[in-house]
């Protein structure tokens, strides 16, 4: 009995173990549960339902920008603190909102990574009362939301360092200088001049995307510089299904905003929406990175964009985003997600 005791004990520290027991927080080895962009919210259920459980879940569910369709950013599900258990604690995207007078003078946002599950961001708002929640909300719950925007795409890029078309990362380098991790479902390929053309060729959840280096003088990454810029190159390489039809941008719901990478140039970020002109009635949302190679002589430009009329995009819209990331000289040979972890924005200034 006393062997058997023993046997049991040791599985039992052995199944600890590969589960991800821990005695508060750091990382395990369980991995994190959940839907891509979906956050569980940790607060009093009595706020939930008041002006302050409201302002929070609204800013969590603020519209994904320059999208045909409305989409909400991430999908929330609530629960009170007395039931935030063990198994609940594995979700990848969890916001804990404390409020308590007498512990917290001032609201506080901090943030941490791994600390239940591996793959997981864990946000949590110390404030001393709901109205001050409230405000914290109108003045910085963009900056609370980009954390589990940021983290989604970090995750999306960790699978992209080992899980891509190793031909497009070929085909990026002889092109044009530069990698670039793909998603492993491109197969269609078109080589232009200083420009690659990749696509997933798919009829619906189609993908696409564009690398090209054009020689730079100096000009200002503006909005209208690179909506031109864009729409040479997409009637050079990306013809329409109908002929004499190609892709262009559309006229409506641009944004642009600055995109800071540790040890990168600083990159301009244009987001909007495509559609052809010249026959046909595809279109769907875009985004581009812009960004002048060291040197100051030439500027990088990737993109992605997708068709998938009539369906949500803001997963597929994320996944190919994070490629672009990814984009890198010849000489950096690796890809570490970390990048995209770190990574800042500006505001966004919409046209």
């Amino acid at each position: 009995m006393k062997q058997l005791a023993k046997i049991t004990l040791l599985l039992a520290t052995l199944l600890c173990t590969l589960s991800g027991c821990t005695g508060g927080g750091g990382s395990t080895f369980t991995q994190a549960s959940g839907k891509p962009n979906e956050v569980m919210l940790v607060m009093d259920r009595d706020l939930l339902a008041d002006s302050v459980g409201r302002a929070v879940k609204e800013m969590l569910r603020s519209y994904v920008p320059a999208m045909p369709q409305i989409e909400e950013q991430m999908d929330v599900t609530t629960v009170d603190p007395t039931d935030f258990d063990s198994f609940l604690r594995y979700v990848r995207n969890i916001l804990i909102v404390d409020i308590d007078a007498e512990r917290y003078s001032k609201n506080s946002v901090k943030y941490a990574y791994d600390q239940w599950a591996h793959g997981q961001i864990v946000v949590t708002i110390q404030s001393p009362a709901p109205d001050s929640v409230c405000a914290l909300m109108q003045d910085r719950g963009r900056g609370v939301l980009n954390l589990f925007v940021r983290h989604e795409l970090a995750l999306q890029a960790s699978n992209l360092v080992t899980n891509f078309s190793r031909q497009a990362d070929e085909l990026a380098v002889k092109t044009i200088g530069y990698h670039l991790n793909a998603p492993e479902d491109i197969v269609s390929y078109k080589v232009g001049k200083s420009c690659l053309w990749l696509s997933n060729n798919a009829m619906r959840r189609r993908t696409d995307m564009l690398l090209y280096k054009v020689p730079y003088h100096g000009e200002a990454l503006t909005m209208p510089y690179l909506v031109a810029l864009r729409d040479s190159v997409l009637k050079a390489n990306v013809p329409g299904p109908i002929e004499g039809s190609h892709a262009v941008t559309a006229p409506h719901i641009l944004m642009t905003r600055q995109v800071a990478i540790e040890g990168q140039p600083l990159r301009t970020e244009l987001r909007g929406l495509w559609e052809l002109r010249g026959g046909g009635s595809m279109g769907g949302p875009f985004v581009q990175h812009a960004f002048v190679t060291p040197k100051g002589d030439e500027l990088v430009v990737a993109e992605s964009f997708v068709y998938h009329p009539n369906e949500a995009k803001r997963d597929i819209m994320q996944q190919v985003e994070a490629a672009l990331f990814s984009v890198r000289p010849d000489t950096v040979a690796q890809w570490s997600a970390d990048e995209v972890a770190q990574v800042r924005w500006t505001a966004y200034t919409t046209y």
